[in-house]
């Protein structure tokens, strides 16, 4: 499965997503993220297209265990963070 492209931008406020670089306060920014329509493993934000696809080819390299163990981490706190995320929904209602 190809992994599909997420894009944000806009004026930059406690909202907009948490980039590599801080910017202040009603700054113009462009966030880039790719991520597995089938798990929902996604890599990003990057303020820079280049950025998000080297990190996804990262990622996503075959037979090798360092990378494999890196994507295995990021991939349980993405999934922590989703439940926490819904927890707090259910909370708010």
């Amino acid at each position: 499965m190809k992994p599909r492209l997420g894009y944000d931008h806009g004026k930059y406020n406690e909202t907009s997503p948490k980039l590599p670089s801080k910017l202040k306060p009603g700054a113009y920014f462009e966030a880039f993220t790719l991520y597995c329509p089938n798990c929902g493993f996604k890599v990003g934000p990057f303020m820079d297209l280049s950025a998000v696809i080297s990190a996804w080819h990262r990622t996503n390299m075959p037979n090798d265990d360092l990378y494999a163990q890196l994507w295995t981490e990021q991939y349980e706190r993405q999934m922590q963070e989703r439940e926490v995320n819904a927890a707090d929904t259910i909370n708010e209602d």
